[in-house]
């Protein structure tokens, strides 16, 4: 969105630095057929994400990730988040949920317009590259390849009946993450563990103030797969 493409490209080209067939890859596969439907420039009309041969991309992220690493490795306490970020902005930019920029759901979204990969007219996981075309009526038509040379699938739609890429709709995440009650009590358990029964009362343990606010705790019922929020009231951030 934030790419100025000359009247010239036509075709963008995509590397993913991660294992093809993977869920998340079905989910990307998504949002970019919804740009290149609803907010690609006119002449943009081809997008192919490629998935390298394993082990045989290096690129600069990878060094960020060593030189923290690298600074991590020595620490054997970790209590505070800030000391996380500290480290962080030694190598890159920290941006803070809520504050400096938001997530959105496109998981959700995407699922409900997208078949199930198993479905599809091509093997997914079997593809080291995906090809998105639209056509002169705006349609976005999808098909994967499972070598780098040659082309030998047909274009098809992996749309559900009667969806369109252009249904899929981004939604706001709430900031924070659920955490179940019984990693609540791990953690809990810890504290009492390594800093005594009045841990609470240590300026630099505040980040785990919430924990003491039980009352406002749900029962989790732990045979659910889904993530379920335990907090009413109590903004949990990790």
């Amino acid at each position: 969105m934030n790419t100025n493409f000359e009247d010239t490209v036509s075709h963008v080209k995509l590397f993913c630095d991660g294992c093809r067939g993977q869920n998340k890859n079905s989910i990307v596969l998504g949002i970019l057929a919804y740009w290149l439907k609803t907010k690609a420039p006119r002449h943009i009309k081809k997008l192919t994400l490629i998935f390298p041969v394993v082990g045989h991309s290096f690129l600069p992220p990878d060094r960020v990730f060593g030189n923290i690493e690298r600074e991590i490795r020595p620490l054997e306490v970790i209590v505070e988040p800030r000391i996380y970020f500290d480290i962080f902005k030694k190598y890159g930019t920290v941006l803070r949920l809520g504050s400096d920029f938001h997530f959105y759901d496109w998981k959700s979204s995407v699922k409900n317009v997208l078949k199930l990969p198993g479905s599809w007219h091509f093997q997914f996981n079997a593809s080291k590259r995906l090809f998105l075309r639209k056509d002169r009526n705006n349609r976005i038509a999808i098909k994967g390849e499972p070598n780098y040379i040659s082309e030998v699938i047909n274009y098809g739609n992996v749309c559900k009946r009667g969806k369109s890429f252009e249904n899929i709709v981004s939604v706001m995440m709430n900031v924070g993450v659920p955490v179940k009650a019984v990693k609540l009590n791990d953690v809990r358990n810890l504290l009492k563990k390594h800093f005594g029964e009045d841990w609470a009362s240590y300026d630099y343990l505040q980040y785990y103030r919430f924990l003491q606010e039980e009352r406002n705790e749900t029962v989790v019922d732990e045979t659910d797969n889904e993530e379920t929020i335990i907090h009413e009231e109590i903004d949990i951030r990790v």
